[in-house]
């Protein structure tokens, strides 16, 4: 088999439904990593039927070949680090065979206006739809938007997702370094629903420049440069690129950050 992709508790290879004749992808999960799943599960399942979220499919538990079959493939995709637990369990998930955009943007190079504008309506869409729903992601990147061979963006990954109680604050850090907000990286962390803007905004950046706004020689340097928050939109890459976009991808600080619902509807007038 195939591995499409693998990550710290997880590996994505392909399938094929007996009964459908559809190709799927399946992830088998760490047996210790199962609080992860369920809450990635349960959101997910909260969102069903919306184009731009990622279709959970289902679950099944490895019978004892599947499961040896899983494990050889495992150690030679992680033969680079450390792999620890059985994988137990496969998620059924649609195939997207583009991958996501960030191997878009590697392949293509910088994506054109027009086709990173269509990619980020499909992103606020989602986002509008969680955020109605008081689930904040808090993990919006690149590697984090499937992309549909019709160039269709699906956001995935609800691992780090949680759903904000009424009038409060998140208070926990968590997020990608590079994408996460400034707020969301402090050590007195306060932050909301507007994270996951934040991190479009630097997934648009992404697209129209194929690299970071926020940059550095390791982890911490790549935290501060975040919280200075001066993204560069003066590169030669953004000459031909309208006000109304580079408007729309500015990463601001929570207090600034305009919503998901108000940027969508900005950006369908």
């Amino acid at each position: 088999s195939v591995v499409l992709g693998a990550g710290g508790f997880s590996v994505v290879l392909p399938g094929r439904s007996k009964a459908e004749a559809e190709i799927f992808c399946n992830t088998a999960v760490k047996k210790n990593h199962m609080s992860d799943v369920r809450n990635e599960v349960r959101h997910l399942i909260s969102c069903r039927g919306h184009p731009n979220i990622l279709q959970y499919r289902g679950m099944f538990f490895l019978e004892a070949e599947e499961e040896a079959q899983f494990e050889t493939l495992i150690a030679a995709r992680h033969r680079r680090r450390k792999w620890e637990g059985p994988a137990k369990y496969a998620l059924v998930f649609e195939l997207f065979t583009l991958g996501d955009m960030w191997q878009l943007v590697n392949v293509m190079g910088v994506i054109p206006e027009s086709t990173a504008l269509s990619i980020m309506i499909g992103l606020f869409s989602a986002l509008a739809y969680i955020h109605e729903k008081k689930i904040v992601h808090r993990d919006v990147k690149s590697e984090n938007i499937m992309m549909r061979c019709n160039g269709d963006a699906v956001l995935a990954d609800f691992g780090l997702a949680m759903v904000i109680p009424a009038h409060q604050e998140i208070c926990q850090r968590a997020g990608s370094a590079g994408y996460a907000a400034p707020e969301q990286l402090a050590s007195d962390c306060k932050y909301g629903l507007k994270v996951d803007v934040f991190g479009a905004g630097v997934c648009l950046y992404f697209a129209l420049a194929r690299s970071l706004p926020f940059n550095g020689v390791d982890k911490e340097a790549i935290i501060a440069a975040t919280r200075n928050c001066r993204p560069d939109f003066e590169s030669h890459l953004f000459r031909e690129v309208s006000t109304d976009t580079i408007r729309l991808g500015q990463p601001t600080t929570n207090n600034q950050q305009p919503t998901t619902t108000y940027k969508l509807t900005n950006k369908q007038q």
